[in-house]
Order: structure tokens, then sequence, then C-alpha cells
């Protein structure tokens, strides 16, 4: 007979300077602390108590050989089952784990200790399968929280991890578009200021490395290195600088383009309100590109001064998502007679899981944009509509994808650059797009998270609403806040993570294969005339713990195919290793 009770809840709020000290102090990091649920009272100890263990493990990725004071034979007593917990825990808490999500991830988690007990009544004995349970939530990166994405209930001890591996945090994949072709992709992205000195809750040192590359003989290739201070809770989160190099050879139109350009780049994130921020981005670049194969074939450089504002916010229970709007700005100035010009894209998103039943959601994605150019400028900075390798809603703030400037309207039955219409093969200088997602959930295809068990389910959720608060006033208080300040402080902090807490909880799963329904509908303009397009596909979509894969055929319905009406894409990326 088996039975299933859940002994132990820990809270870890890891992140950077989440709150300064009283009025006219000086800001202090906020302090790694440890809320542990008060002990369970007797109904909730063991059921098999009084029993020999005949046998026990823990189930955990990364988790090695963990010596529990716990022997095959041992009565499995209320004394046994605390000091069993506890030497698990203190596992898992370890100093480098607090190094890792402190200086790495900006991250909050809940631990909670699941165990098993399969009792045998003729033997008198019970077998004990303990599974550590963990709940993350990224304090910097929002859409991280609520987005499908890969996901592990098991926590890691980083200890462990392969150094390598935990110091360049790699994401790798494949993916496929009838344009650019069937691409190896590789990501780093690694704090340097750990390797050489102690971890450092505010400041950073990042290197980024991206770079993909097709059979199709295309490539892309970006680096950068920033400095970031970063103090969250504060109203102003990050500043940072970064200096990086870019490289490209893609196609456009019937042709290829390359570019090479250097860059430095600052800026900074406001905290609007409660889980909203606004990111603002100055940066200056030498673009070198050009078209081959062109009739003029023609080389040329662009001083290039760049702007973006990027909003984010986790919305109100009563709206529910995540939404993200950004607004590019380029003013640049072309040799070889073209001048000056300027660039303006705007582009939102919106996504958001609703609930059917427990674990059970359809995804709704929507994006939308629109951009306009002025001034004379050479083919290779005009606009393009295609497919696209960025990912609006998904792509970190800081990733090239993101930062730079779309090339266009996104329309995916065509390949990346190849929707020309009217515009021809020059590009345009006006475009607009919308785009939808609709995912569907099969009960059969997917296994949640967290265990649909309500004791399971409402223990990490009592880690953050109640032990959490405690702890989180006392360590206030002890910075200097009074005990009401602490309390709203408190408050305001939970408050932000709370909505993203229950979704992760209760409606996020281990892994989920549900089948896509896609439509876009796109404009080009240019001095040719218009050309308007809509398109409507399938697919499906795929996340399981380290791995997310996308799969898509989009077909053009409406508006000019150039003789290639459809398209296949697809997209599988590996991360979250550890």
């Amino acid at each position: 007979m088996k039975s299933r009770r859940a002994f132990t809840c820990i809270l870890l709020a890891v992140g950077a300077g989440l709150r300064a000290g009283p009025a006219g102090s000086a800001a202090e990091p906020f302090e790694v602390t440890t809320a542990v649920s008060p002990a369970p009272p007797a109904h909730r100890q063991a059921r098999a108590h009084g029993y020999r263990v005949s046998s026990f493990e823990i189930k955990s990725r990364w988790s090695g050989v963990i010596a529990l004071p716990l022997r095959e034979g041992d009565l499995w007593t209320p004394e046994k089952q605390s000091a069993a917990l506890e030497a698990i825990r203190a596992a898992f808490n370890s100093e480098t784990a607090f190094s890792h999500l402190l200086s790495q991830a900006s991250t909050a988690s809940v631990l909670y200790i699941d165990v098993e007990e399969e009792k045998d009544e003729a033997a008198h004995t019970v077998r004990l399968t303990f599974r550590p349970l963990q709940v993350r939530l990224s304090l910097a990166k929002m859409g991280d929280n609520l987005l499908p994405i890969p996901r592990s209930p098991s926590p890691t001890r980083y200890e462990l991890v392969p150094k390598p591996l935990l110091a360049l945090n790699p994401v790798f994949g494949v993916t496929h578009d009838r344009a650019f072709g069937t691409a190896a992709t590789l990501g780093i992205q690694s704090d340097l200021l750990p390797l050489v000195s102690p971890p450092d809750n505010a400041s950073h040192l990042e290197a980024r490395l991206h770079g993909s590359k097709s059979v199709e003989n295309f490539h892309r290739l970006n680096a950068a290195v920033a400095y970031a201070h970063r103090r969250l809770g504060e109203t102003i989160q990050n500043l940072s600088a970064s200096a990086g190099y870019d490289e490209a050879r893609e196609p456009l139109a019937s042709e290829a383009h390359t570019a090479r350009s250097g860059r430095v780049d600052g800026s900074i994130t406001l905290r609007l309100a409660n889980r909203t921020r606004l990111t603002c981005d100055v940066g200056f670049a030498l673009v070198n590109d050009g078209v081959t194969g062109s009739v003029a074939n023609l080389s040329t450089r662009t001083q290039v001064v760049s702007n973006r504002l990027l909003v984010e916010s986790q919305l109100p229970a009563s709206v529910g998502g995540f939404f993200r709007a950004a607004l590019w700005e380029e003013s640049g100035r072309t040799d070889h007679g073209f001048g000056s010009h300027q660039r303006l894209v705007l582009r939102t998103g919106y996504a958001r899981e609703f609930s059917l039943s427990p674990n059970q959601t359809v995804g709704v994605e929507l994006v939308a944009g629109g951009g306009k150019l002025w001034g004379r400028v050479p083919e290779s900075r005009r606009y393009f509509g295609g497919n696209s390798a960025a990912q609006f809603l998904y792509d970190d703030a800081a990733a090239t994808t993101l930062r730079n400037l779309p090339p266009g309207p996104l329309i995916r039955s065509f390949g990346q650059n190849a929707a020309l219409g009217a515009a021809g093969r020059a590009g345009g200088d006006g475009f607009w797009h919308v785009n939808a997602n609709l995912a569907l959930p099969i009960r059969a295809l997917s296994f949640p998270l967290i265990p649909a068990d309500d004791e399971v389910r409402g223990m990490l959720r009592n880690g953050i609403n109640v032990s959490g608060r405690s702890f989180l006033i006392t360590t206030l208080k002890g910075q200097g806040l009074s005990p009401t300040a602490a309390r709203a402080e408190a408050d305001r902090i939970l408050g932000e993570i709370r909505p993203a807490t229950d979704y992760i909880v209760n409606e996020a799963n281990f892994y989920a294969l549900k089948p896509l329904l896609m439509f876009d509908a796109a404009g080009l303009s240019g001095a040719a005339g218009k050309s308007t397009w809509s398109a409507l596909g399938g697919g499906i979509q795929l996340t399981v713990v380290t791995a997310k894969f996308e799969l898509g055929y989009m077909r053009t319905l409406t508006g000019p195919t150039g003789g290639r009406q459809g398209n296949l894409s697809m997209r599988l990326v590996f991360q979250n290793l550890f």
C-alpha cells in the first residue's frame, strides 16, 4: 500500500538588492533568506510510524549521493523523518546553490520535499521515496514565469554540475526555414565576475555569444560583453553598458545580405509599478553591409544611432497573462550618396494560458506591429517581410534578436526576408502585421509539473504566502525598516511573484504536446505600391524539462506569392540544462 505525504517547505528569496534600508540610508543587498515552515503537526507525521525501513531512495536530477541519517532496518519515526528531511534540505541549500542563484539567475524558489511511503503490512516494513520538488520564479525575466517554457520540478545540487556547463549556461538547438535553411544554433551567457572574485549581488560582467550556421551557407554571429549593476526591488533596477560585434550572411529576396558591425550600448531598466518594467536603450554602431548578387553589388557603410523602449508587464489577475511592447528608432547616415535616414518600428505582444481544468490550458499568443522608413537608403536597410529568427515574446530583453530593429512584417508562410509583393526586390518603406497562435491541450499528452495533490500544492503556495512573508518581514526589520514598513515591503515583493507562483504550481506542465493553429496578416508598401497577405497554418508545440520543439506549416491564402505558397518552419531548443 502506498501513501504520499509532503513534510517540509522552504522558501529561498534570492535576488540582487531587493530593498534599500530606511529613507536616506545607503542601499544594502537583500540577504539570502531561508524560510522553513513550522514543523508539521502530529497528524501530518509519517503514516508508517513504527514500521522498519526496507529501502529508501532520493529521486532528483543532479542530486548525486546524499548521506542520510537513515539505514535499512531503522524504525521510521518522526525523529528519523525530521533528520532525513533536514539532510536533504541541507544538500540542496548549499552555499554553491546560493552563489549560483544569486549571481547568475536572480531567482526566487520554493523547495518542497515529498515522501512516498510504500508499506508491506505482512513484513511490517516501509519503502521510502524522497522527491524534492522546486518551483523557480525569475525576479528579472517576467516572461519566464508565465510563458510555456521548459521547466523541471527537481532542484539542483550545483556543486555536482560540470563546471563548464555551470559557467557557460549554454542553449543550443536546430532550426529550419525555407530561405535560411536548416541551421544549428548555439548560445552562451556567462557572468565572469564569480570566476575571479566572490559573487556580488549587484555587479555582473556578462559575456554573451550566439551563433547559427545553416547548410545553405548562411550564418549569424553575435558577441557582446556587458557590465551591469542590478538592484531588484529598487526604482532603478538595472544599469548596464556593453560593447559587441555582429556579423551575418542572410537571405534577402533572391540574393544574400552580408553585414558586419561594431557597437556600444547603454541601458537602464526602471520599475514603473508592481510587475511592470521599462527598459530604455541607446546605442551607436558602425555597419558595413551589402547585397551580393545585386546588379550594383554595392557595399556601404552606415553610422547608426539607435534607441529602444521596451515595456514588460505581468498583467493583473482580472486580465492575466504577459504583455510586452517595444519601440525601436534608428537614425543613420549612409555613404555613397545615400545620406541620412530614419527607421521606426513598433511591436506589441500578449500571451496567456487560459485554464480549462487543472494543467489543461489553451495558450493564446498575439503579436502586432508596424514600421516606417524616411529618407533614401540602400536595399539592405529597407523592409522585407517573411518568417523571423526572433521570438518577440520569448527572447531575453538583452538578446540581439530583441535589441535590433525588426527587418519587416512577420508573415510566416514565407522564408526569412522573402515576402516582396509590389515593393519588389528593393524592399518597402512601410509595413504592418498581425499574428496569432492558439495552442490546444490534450490531456493524455501532458503531465503536471507539480503533482496534482492538493496538500503538495497548498504547502508550496503556503511557502510563499505565509512562511515566506514572515521571514521577509523579519529580514527587512533587521535591515532597519519599521514593522509597518517591513510588512508593506514584504507584501509588495510577494505580490509581484504570487500570480506567477499560482500559475506554475497549478497550471505548468512537466511536459505537454499541443497542436497549434496559426494565422498571419501583413502588409508591405513601397514606391511601386502596396501588397497585403493573409496566411493560415498549423503545427505542434512540445515542451519537456530541458527542450522546446515547435513545428509548423503556413500557407499563403491571399496576396502575391512569387510562385511558392507555403513555408515549413521548425525550432528545437535545449535549455534549462540544470
